[in-house]
């Protein structure tokens, strides 16, 4: 079959906050931020290091943010779609065909202009900030507020721009920045085939309709070939593994 091409999505797919006592991965100072069972760490770490598999994160983190992962860090991807796809790192460095057409999408006065017109709202929120000029996260202190906040949002908001309440966070962020697009410019780009994806919330729908789809049982979508784990929350990944490992 060739090695494996893992297109994943990270967080709640690979990796998971809230989860203290378990094997931690990535650290903001002295604070734990994500976790992986010693399992799925350790076997994961023997795919990459043997190469059996390419993993490629597919992410809503930027590219600091992607990087804070330890174990993403010292594997050093070749390719590497993060801020929802706006932004593809091909061995540490930005696309720069792919950029020039993401920028093209959304000019930074409007971002900026946005997140004004969000503070006028007074809409209840920890804190909004504006990601590498593609798109606004508003965070809220609970996931009531967030909802209360995404509703005001969407009476503001129209195509092509979307509101995603996600969690205690919304986001408002145009239509044609999505991981589907970009998995479909690194595939046709860099000719990559026997893909096998994951993800678990509504920015992971469209691209996990790609090659061979595993989705944690506590995913929000299912598709109707995709192969589901068993286990749920931080134990879905060493599902998502042993999967890997049965395809090879």
């Amino acid at each position: 079959m060739g090695k494996i091409n893992f297109i994943t999505d990270l967080d709640r797919t690979i990796v998971h906050s809230k989860n203290k006592g378990f094997k931690c991965v990535e650290h903001i100072g002295d604070r734990e931020i994500t976790y992986m069972t010693e399992k799925s760490y350790n076997k994961l770490q023997n795919m990459l290091k043997e190469n059996i598999i390419e993993f490629i994160p597919c992410t809503m983190r930027n590219i600091d943010q992607t990087l804070r992962i330890n174990f993403i860090k010292e594997y050093n991807p070749k390719l590497i779609i993060c801020t929802n796809g706006a932004q593809i790192y091909r061995n540490g460095v930005l696309d720069y065909e792919w950029d020039l057409k993401m920028k093209s999408l959304v000019k930074k006065e409007e971002v900026e202009d946005s997140i004004e017109l969000i503070r006028s709202l007074n809409i209840k929120n920890t804190e909004i900030r504006n990601i590498e000029d593609f798109y606004i996260t508003v965070k809220c202190e609970t996931v009531i507020d967030a909802k209360e906040g995404a509703s005001i949002l969407i009476k503001y908001f129209k195509s092509p721009y979307k509101v995603m309440q996600i969690g205690v966070k919304i986001f408002i962020i145009h239509e044609k920045i999505d991981k589907i697009h970009a998995v479909d410019y690194v595939i046709e780009k860099f000719d990559i085939n026997n893909v096998f994806t994951a993800g678990d919330s509504e920015v992971d729908i469209e691209f996990t309709r790609r090659g061979i789809c595993i989705l944690p049982k506590h995913s929000i979508f299912k598709h109707d070939d995709a192969i589901i784990t068993e286990k749920d929350g931080i134990y879905s990944t060493e599902d998502i593994l042993d999967i890997l490992e049965s395809h090879m």
